[in-house]
């Protein structure tokens, strides 16, 4: 049986700008993305932690140590900046192969989006 996990997550991030003139995506520092596991232009879902909205999207890396979080398009409707999010990144798997059993890796970052911890949940 294949099923859904979770691999990455990218926990309590500031959002630090929006922008309705990009595509949907979310704009996430490098070295975050890196930190976490998540490829530039994987599918996230980004969960605000400030209203519950929860939106897909896709992860396109900012420059590296930027610190920056970048909802674009239609989304920042749904964000305002210096709201909490939480950033998931998810794989298919067979239930039997070892590495689905694994927590997902998770980066833990301040309200200024620096890593204070990573750690698999």
């Amino acid at each position: 049986m294949i099923r859904e996990f979770c691999s990455a997550k990218i926990h309590m991030a500031t959002i630090t700008r929006r922008s309705m003139k990009e595509d949907c995506a979310i704009e996430v520092d490098a070295t975050l993305l890196k930190a976490a596991g998540i490829m530039p232009f994987e599918k996230v879902q980004v969960l605000n932690a400030n209203n519950g909205r929860r939106v897909e999207l896709y992860a396109r890396p900012t420059a590296r140590n930027s610190r920056d979080i970048i909802i674009s398009g239609p989304a920042t409707r749904w964000f305002e900046v210096g709201d909490a999010v939480i950033i998931l990144s998810f794989c298919f798997a067979r239930e039997t192969d070892t590495f689905a059993v694994r927590a997902p890796r998770a980066v833990f970052v301040d309200r200024k989006n620096r890593i204070t911890k990573i750690a698999h949940a």
